[in-house]
């Protein structure tokens, strides 16, 4: 009767052990698929990385641009020179006694 008994406890443990082992490792999938595949998981991660770098390469081509402007603009503020080009190549204005000559582009 004694072995009985304790065969049956074992068996017990064993199958207790078993469904403990399932369930850690039902838990355990999850726990990783989430952490791969998940909206904070890794993948996602990756791909906000290659967001934030593509967006700090597009800030400093930006913060470029906007010096050049500043250059630009502190040149039309303090130089007369700066706004005779400008008047010259985008309003196509001349001084008195010069003569403009269009030339067509040629299209490639």
């Amino acid at each position: 009767m004694r072995n009985r008994v304790k065969n049956q406890v074992d068996r017990e443990r064993k199958r207790r052990h078993a469904i403990y082992a399932a369930v850690f490792v039902i838990v355990a999938a999850y726990v990783g698929a989430n952490f791969l595949l998940g909206d904070m998981g890794y993948l996602s991660y990756k791909k906000l990385l290659g967001s934030a770098d593509g967006i700090r390469t597009e800030l400093a081509g930006i913060k470029e641009k906007n010096a050049a402007l500043r250059r630009e603009v502190e040149a039309l503020k303090n130089d007369p020179n700066a706004i005779e080009v400008i008047a010259r190549r985008d309003l196509g204005l001349a001084k008195p006694g010069e003569k403009i000559y269009d030339y067509p582009e040629e299209k490639k």
